[in-house]
Formats: structure tokens, C-alpha cells, sequence
């Protein structure tokens, strides 16, 4: 039986760490003027929520939280890791920016004294290396419902044990499978943070990455070092599973000030965006809570047929670092080709490429370089013209207000934030 101190104490910082949570969501919501950004800052909020009524009811109803809530928390948290590298992404300016930004850039070393010939470098430029990196963090969020899945089969079949550490323990290869997958996760998010460590350092990225990482110590490791010492000084399992879930609900609180802080609402107020309009509080919840974009972006990246080198070619044409010369090979491989003293690109067809790969000669490929630069055809079709102006002046007739499934909200008195408007105030000054 729980003391009802331990009760009131844990049900009282679950609530305020739910509340503090609420209302920084809710200021986001009522600033929402950049919804591919804020709507992963609130999905990163909700693990805050999760944890808390998640922990709250394992102390009251252990049942209810270990074999219903506690699941899906667990499942959530490995969401979070890849929102939090959806967010950095979306911050830096998107996929395509990033690895056209770094083109040009020496590869970084993943470990100081570790030889190359066992950790290769990392040249983030590459969008397999790219792809790689994401499908590292991604395949914690797909795994981790199968562990979810075993688990629970192990528990009706009566052979998981959570004091069994021996060899023939399930519970012991479901930890172990879990630590490789959550360290795997990490490390790559860790590479991803250390290749763009220098773009990031204008956003403040220490206190978010502190959020993400910290809550996951507190989460697992916290509970792993409680299950060996019952396991070493045979403590009662029930009040082991107490001592963490009431730990957790304490801790809430303090990880709930420090996501207020760390992706605070105040750069998405009017005083900071005074051109942008909003979404209303309708609109802005039904957009952080649509699943679109995740199905999207799971289903390209576990295909991967997004991510090729023409995808990302840039008209700068930024030849890779010496290096990078696994790179450089792979991508001549695939067809691209330097002109003008490498100042532009172009890309040789399928039939041209197999040419000079049989020849394989410097001088086959200059020959062909010509004949593969062929002129843009004009692909437009008068009549879907004709159609899309129909189409214009419909809209513009019947929707004068902009999508009505979209409507965006502008502030009346913005203006007197705006730089025009500042600077007008200062030259009359």
C-alpha cells in the first residue's frame, strides 16, 4: 500500500508539470505562425504529459501503468528522438539546404583516436550518408513497438522476469536489444548534432538537446540502475517500481520549466513576426495533430527514393572535400560531370553513362559531354493553361479570403512592429 504522502506529493508535481506544460503549448498555439516548426515543438512538449500520467498511475493503479499507459510512453519517447531531429532539420532550413550548405565541407570524424579504416568520416553532403544518418535515429521509433510487442506476449506467457539478468532471460536480450537501438538512435543524432554543430549554434540548441537526452536518462537508465540494485540487495520489486514512478513525477516539473524555456513561444509572437499572419487555435490544433507528414516522411525514408545525388544537385556546383573521395567516385558513378573548370554540373543519360564505363577513358566522357546537353523542351499545354485560369478565377470569385481550410488570421496592430515601420519611427525621430 502507497502512503498517501507519497500519493498527494506525486499527484500534485504531476499536475503542475501538466500544466506548466498546457499553457506553453497553448501560447504556441495562439502564436502559431510557423506551423512546420511549432507543430514538432508541441509533439516534443506531449512527452511531459505522457510521463507524468503515465508514472502518476503506476503509483495508484500499477496495473493500469505498467501493461496499458506505460507501453505507449515508451513508444512516444522514441517518437520524440526523431521529432527532435525532424525540428533541427526544419530549423536549418530543410533536408535539401543542409546538404547542399555543407557540399564543400571536410568530413568530421565521429571519435578523437579512433582510425578512420574502422569509423569512417562523416560527410553529411552525402545524401546517402544523409539517409543513413536518419534511417540511425528513425529505426528506434520502428523497433521499438516490436519490443513493445514481445514484451507483452513474454508477460501472458509468464516468462518475463524484470530480477532475471541470466543469459536464458528473455528480459535480459529485450534490454539488450532495446540498449543497441536507443544507443544507435543517439549516436547518430549525436553525429548529425556534431557535422552541423556550427549552423546550429545561432538557435540555442544546448538547452533542447539537453531536454531530449536528459528525459531519456531519467526514463531508462534511472530505471535500470533501481532493477540492479533489487536485483543485488533483493528489494521489494514493488517498491522498486514505486521509488522510480515517484522520482519521475518529481522530475516532471523540472523538465517541464526547462521545455517552457528551451522552445519558448516568444519568437513567434507579433513583435517578432509582424509580416506573418496566424492560424487560429481551431486550425493550429487539427495541424500539430494531422499525421500526414509523418507518413510522408517514414514512407520516403524507409524507401529511400528521394534521396539520390540529382535530387540534390545544386546550380553552385560546389566540388566535395579531398577528403571525401568515396564520395566524389560514387557520385561520377552515378553520371554527374564538372564543365567550365567545374563551376557547373551536368548529368550524363543512362545510355551515355553505361558508354563511358565500357570504354573507361577520361576522353569517352569529354566526347560525350556535348551531345548530353540538350535543350529544355517546352512542356506546357495550352489547354491545361486555359484550365488553370478557369481554376484562378474561381477561386479568386468564391474565396476572396484566401483556403477556407487554412484561414489565416493577421493581427490589426502588426504593422507597428514591422521593420518599415520601426525605421520610419526612427527617421522622424
Amino acid at each position: 500500500m502507497v502512503a498517501g504522502y507519497i500519493i498527494a506529493i506525486t499527484g500534485a508535481t504531476s499536475l503542475i508539470a501538466i500544466l506548466i506544460t498546457f499553457a506553453s503549448i497553448l501560447s504556441h498555439l495562439l502564436n502559431y505562425r510557423k506551423p512546420f516548426q511549432q507543430r514538432l515543438v508541441i509533439r516534443i512538449h506531449l512527452i511531459i504529459p505522457f510521463f507524468a500520467v503515465s508514472c502518476f498511475a503506476t503509483i495508484v493503479n500499477p496495473f493500469v501503468g505498467l501493461n496499458i499507459l506505460a507501453p505507449f510512453r515508451e513508444i512516444y519517447e522514441a517518437f520524440v528522438i526523431y521529432t527532435f531531429f525532424s525540428y533541427l532539420t526544419t530549423i536549418l532550413g530543410g533536408e535539401r539546404r543542409i546538404i547542399i550548405a555543407t557540399s564543400g565541407r571536410e568530413p568530421i570524424r565521429q571519435l578523437p583516436h579512433v582510425p578512420t579504416w574502422i569509423l569512417p568520416r562523416v560527410d553529411i553532403s552525402n545524401p546517402y550518408t544523409f539517409l543513413s544518418i536518419k534511417r540511425g535515429i528513425l529505426q528506434y521509433v520502428w523497433i521499438k513497438p516490436l519490443l513493445f510487442l514481445i514484451t507483452i506476449m513474454s508477460q501472458a506467457l509468464g516468462v518475463y522476469d524484470e530480477n532475471d539478468f541470466s543469459f536464458h532471460s528473455i528480459y535480459f536480450w529485450i534490454s539488450i536489444m532495446y540498449n543497441v537501438t536507443v544507443s544507435m538512435s543517439l549516436y547518430q543524432l549525436a553525429m548529425f548534432w556534431k557535422c552541423l554543430y556550427q549552423d546550429l549554434k545561432q538557435f540555442n540548441p544546448w538547452s533542447k538537446f539537453m531536454c531530449v537526452k536528459l528525459i531519456i536518462f531519467a526514463s531508462y537508465w534511472q530505471g535500470l540502475l533501481l532493477s540492479l540494485v533489487n536485483y543485488f540487495f533483493s528489494i521489494d520489486n514493488q517498491l522498486t517500481t514505486e521509488i522510480e514512478n515517484s522520482l519521475l513525477c518529481v522530475e516532471m516539473v523540472g523538465f517541464a520549466i526547462l521545455h517552457w524555456h528551451a522552445f519558448n513561444y516568444e519568437p513567434f509572437k507579433k513583435q517578432n513576426m509582424p509580416e506573418c499572419g496566424r492560424l487560429s487555435l481551431k486550425y493550429s490544433i487539427k495541424d500539430f495533430m494531422g499525421i500526414e507528414d509523418l507518413i510522408f516522411d517514414f514512407r520516403h525514408t524507409f524507401n529511400g527514393d528521394m534521396y539520390g545525388y540529382k535530387t540534390f544537385d545544386s546550380v553552385e556546383s560546389i566540388i566535395a572535400h579531398p577528403e571525401s573521395k568515396q564520395f566524389s567516385d560514387r557520385i561520377l558513378n552515378k553520371g554527374m560531370r564538372y564543365s567550365r573548370g567545374s563551376s557547373r554540373t551536368y548529368w550524363l543519360e543512362s545510355s551515355s553513362l553505361l558508354r563511358s564505363e565500357s570504354t573507361n577513358s577520361y576522353q569517352s566522357v569529354q566526347s560525350h559531354s556535348s551531345n548530353n546537353r540538350k535543350p529544355v523542351k517546352d512542356d506546357f499545354d495550352p489547354e491545361q493553361l486555359v484550365k488553370d485560369d478557369k481554376l484562378y478565377s474561381y477561386v479568386k470569385r468564391h474565396y476572396p479570403f484566401g483556403d477556407p481550410n487554412c484561414p489565416v488570421i493577421t493581427e490589426e496592430d502588426s504593422y507597428r512592429y514591422s521593420r518599415n515601420f520601426k525605421q520610419r519611427r526612427r527617421d522622424l525621430a
